[in-house]
C-alpha cells in the first residue's frame, strides 16, 4: 500500500536517476547550466529524482470507492504494478479517507525553478500558465483508486508555447509556467472528482502524473541548451 515515501516502480525510479545523472555531470562539467548556475541546476536535479518518492499531506477527505469487481482490481493493480487490491480492501468497503498530496519532486520544480530560472511574471509566463492549465484540465482524468493522471505528452504545451513567445528563454518559460499551469490544473481536477473516482492517495505531481515533469524538466533544459 501507498505510504508518505513510497516507489512505484524500482527499475523506472533507476532509469529516470541514470536520465537525470547526465543533466547533473553536464552541469558539473560546466557543458550545461539551463540558463543558471551549474552547482545549482545539478542540485535541483538531484533533488527532482530524490523526491520523487516522497509525497507531503496537504488535507485528508472522505471519497467513495470505485466498485471494482475483485477480478478488475487485481487486472488493474497487475497492469500497473500498483498495490489497487490492497487498498480497495483495507478499512471502510465503500469509502476512502483520501490524503489529498503534493509530490516532493514537483514541490522542488515549484520553488527552485521559478526561484531560479525566471523570477518575477510577466504577460509571457501567464500566456503559457494559462495554455498549460487548460491543456492539463482537458487532457487529464482522475482514475478511480489510482489518482490523478495527467498524460505525459502535455509537456508539450508549455514548451511549444514558449518557443513561439520567447525563444530565447525557453527553458527558463517552460519550466517555471508549466509546472505552475500543471499543478494548476490537477487542482482544478479535485473539484471535479465524482462518485466512485476516490484513491487513497490524491497526489498533485506524484503517481501517476510525475513522468509529465520530468519530460517537461528535460525537454525544457535541452531546448535551451540547443537554442
Amino acid at each position: 500500500m501507498r505510504g508518505l515515501v513510497w516507489i512505484h516502480n524500482l527499475q523506472d525510479f533507476i532509469l529516470r536517476g541514470v536520465v537525470l545523472s547526465v543533466i547533473i555531470f553536464l552541469a558539473l562539467t560546466g557543458n550545461f547550466s539551463g540558463g543558471s548556475g551549474g552547482s545549482i541546476l545539478a542540485l535541483i536535479t538531484f533533488l527532482v529524482w530524490v523526491g520523487e518518492m516522497v509525497e507531503i499531506p496537504l488535507l485528508t477527505i472522505r471519497t467513495r470507492k470505485p466498485q471494482f469487481s475483485i477480478e478488475t482490481v487485481r487486472v488493474i493493480g497487475g497492469m500497473l504494478r500498483y498495490p489497487l487490491e490492497e487498498e480497495i480492501l483495507r478499512g471502510n468497503p465503500r469509502v476512502y479517507r483520501t490524503s489529498i498530496t503534493i509530490n516532493l519532486s514537483a514541490l522542488f520544480l515549484l520553488i527552485l525553478a521559478v526561484g531560479v530560472f525566471n523570477p518575477g511574471l510577466t504577460i509571457e509566463h501567464l500566456i503559457v500558465i494559462v495554455v498549460t492549465w487548460i491543456a492539463v484540465v482537458t487532457g487529464s482524468e482522475i482514475q478511480p483508486g489510482i489518482g490523478i493522471k495527467t498524460p505525459v505528452y502535455l509537456f508539450l504545451f508549455p514548451l511549444v508555447f514558449s518557443f513561439l513567445i520567447s525563444p530565447d528563454n525557453v527553458s527558463g518559460l517552460s519550466i517555471s509556467s508549466g509546472v505552475v499551469g500543471i499543478l494548476l490544473g490537477q487542482i482544478t481536477m479535485l473539484f471535479s472528482i465524482g462518485d466512485g473516482d476516490g484513491s487513497r492517495i490524491l497526489s498533485l505531481g506524484g503517481f501517476p502524473s510525475r513522468d509529465v515533469y520530468l519530460a517537461l524538466f528535460v525537454s525544457s533544459l535541452i531546448a535551451g541548451w540547443m537554442g
